[in-house]
């Protein structure tokens, strides 16, 4: 590009009209399902978008990241995964502390203060992504 080229790009530039658009607000909030409100939900955006998912899914294994209503470090969520080939690694999870779990369900301690940091906790699961996941707190 010729200097006199780079000056034309320059002058456009400074022609052009600036953007008043608005700056963006807070992110918005999820809203919970009925079935949800007061508990929490598998983030469905992620599991729905084809990209994501695929880069949530790997051989042997997925992560999943779960929205939580109302977080609070004395809440705990139970995941019934419906099928007891499932793992979990000592680190895999993020926000949470694993508190129980049965064959098919794993309960989660809430850790971190919403204040720091958290509407979710995700973890890296091993095992195939179960077809259904239900919930209760």
């Amino acid at each position: 590009m010729s200097l006199h080229e780079r000056s034309d790009t320059h002058a456009r530039f400074l022609r052009s009209p600036p953007d008043h658009s608005p700056l963006p607000g807070p992110p918005l909030r999820h809203v919970f399902p009925a079935e949800a409100k007061g508990c929490a939900e598998l983030n469905m955006e992620r599991i729905d978008d084809p990209e994501t998912k695929a880069k949530d899914t790997w051989m042997g294994g997925f992560y999943m990241e779960v929205l939580v209503d109302g977080w609070d470090v004395e809440k705990t969520v139970t995941i019934d995964f419906k099928t007891s080939d499932l793992g979990l690694g000592p680190h895999a999870c993020q926000n949470v502390r694993v508190v129980g779990f049965t064959e098919t369900t794993i309960t989660f301690a809430l850790i971190q203060q919403p204040w720091i940091c958290c509407e979710s906790f995700g973890c890296a699961v091993r095992g195939e992504r179960p077809a259904q996941m239900t919930f209760s707190c």
